[in-house]
């Protein structure tokens, strides 16, 4: 039997649910999010959420947006019953009973939710993408011996990953460390499961002369509530994420060579020939 798929940008409630049971179903189990795999089945059921939900862009995907948005007031409401359901905020209750506190709690505070539904963006900024990028840099750094590498990011998010050279990293299989990389002293140490036979060749030092990001809608890390709505995109049982994160934003803030992301402006037209 073909299963129904949702239609990208309907917002007619039938459409909705599906989207959130999809979400539910088979996003979020995949990374651990049982918070939002247990609130997703109850959303696909309930009109009223997915009335608060209706307002989200086209262009967005409603789950995150929606869970986002609750996450962001509850970071700085952390005294309200359904954190106990968050990790990141110390909650450790089971997923299934934070059905009913989510629905209170979004129909409660519907009017700041429908606001950030209307103006904000799924944005993140995911630092451990870096172990995927540390290899490819070394890679292109034993291509071109005595030269130093000229980095540019595009969709750069909040520039983080641009520090990719202030981070520590570790390559293991099955527990036993492969190679290690960087500042074993930074507060943001990186690990990754390396698969295959191959182990990624890193020499002692990467030589970076220059790097910047492009982005169209640049995070401000000296912003607050731009860090704040960073963090809030974060699902909750991905504690070490949050760890992260603000571990990567104290080492840009406190200086780096790496330049903050900035916004890419259109391309002149040609003048006519």
């Amino acid at each position: 039997m073909t299963r129904e798929r949702p239609v990208h940008g309907d917002r007619s409630p039938e459409n909705l649910a599906l989207v959130f049971r999809d979400f539910g179903e088979f996003e979020a189990p995949q990374l651990e999010a049982h918070l939002y795999e247990a609130l997703c089945a109850a959303i696909a059921e309930d009109p009223e959420l997915l009335a608060v939900a209706a307002p989200v862009p086209a262009s967005q995907p409603p789950p995150n947006l929606l869970f986002g948005a609750v996450h962001y007031l509850l970071l700085e409401d952390e005294a309200a019953p359904l954190c106990a359901y968050y990790r990141d905020l110390g909650g450790d209750g089971d997923p299934s009973g934070a059905v009913t506190h989510f629905r209170a709690y979004v129909l409660d505070h519907r009017a700041e939710i429908d606001a950030l539904l209307r103006t904000r963006r799924v944005q993140t900024n995911v630092i451990q993408r870096c172990t995927t990028l540390l290899p490819a840099f070394a890679a292109a750094a034993a291509r071109n011996p005595g030269r130093p590498l000229a980095v540019i990011e595009v969709g750069a998010s909040a520039g983080l990953n641009l520090r990719w050279d202030r981070y520590a990293y570790r390559y293991q299989r099955d527990d036993a460390e492969l190679a290690s990389w960087g500042d074993p002293a930074s507060a943001v140490q990186l690990t990754a499961e390396v698969r295959g036979d191959t182990t990624p060749p890193l020499p002692d030092a990467i030589e970076v002369a220059w790097s910047a990001g492009l982005e169209l809608d640049p995070v401000d890390i000296e912003d607050p509530d731009a860090v704040r709505w960073l963090r809030a995109l974060i699902w909750p049982e991905h504690v070490e994420r949050h760890q992260r994160l603000g571990a990567a934003i104290a080492i840009a803030q406190s200086g780096s060579p790496a330049r903050h992301p900035r916004r890419r402006h259109p391309r002149p037209a040609c003048p006519p020939r």
